[in-house]
């Protein structure tokens, strides 16, 4: 019984969790620990699944016979082919191009997005601790000089909302 309090509410809540960054990760959307917590309790995910069919050992047995484990194991067993499939040849999702677009594009011309001028860009970027060598230098440039990455700096340029938040 122990083993079943144990198990049953961290797989609840894992399950929860994973479905949860699996689409942020999908969309290449939330910040930057979403896959390293999808991938970690993941990990996590496994144990106390394991630990949860081992406490139900007899209904786990029960369900995993007929026509109910053949799907489960028709699904695994696909999934896991899928995976062996290789995608870099595949297109990148349009908003991941476009953003490597404005990553390597000099700040002249990110400005234009902005619809300010690249001085009131690197200042702003400047009055946020980074360092603009000039205004012919891509984002990906400054990002590499200032140790961070472009993401961030286009979150320091991105016009905030009334809440304050981007």
């Amino acid at each position: 019984m122990l083993t079943k309090n144990v198990s049953t509410t961290p797989v609840i809540a894992m399950f929860l969790i994973l479905s949860a960054t699996g689409v942020l990760l999908m969309l290449h959307a939330g910040g930057n620990g979403t896959k390293a917590i999808h991938e970690w309790l993941g990990v996590a995910f496994i144990l106390f699944g394991v630990l949860h069919a081992l406490a139900n050992w007899n209904l786990t047995r029960r369900y995993l016979r007929g026509l109910k484990g053949g799907i489960i194991a028709t699904a695994v067993i696909a999934s896991l082919g899928l995976t062996g499939i290789d995608s870099r040849d595949s297109p990148a999702p349009p908003i991941k191009a476009l953003l490597s677009t404005v990553h390597h594009a000099p700040l002249n011309n990110v400005a234009a997005l902005y619809g300010r001028s690249p001085d009131v860009l690197a200042g702003q970027l400047q009055d946020n601790g980074y360092t603009v060598a000039g205004p012919d230098r891509s984002l990906e440039e400054i990002a590499r000089d200032n140790g961070t990455d472009p993401d961030r700096l286009l979150a320091v340029l991105s016009p905030r909302t009334e809440t304050g938040r981007h």
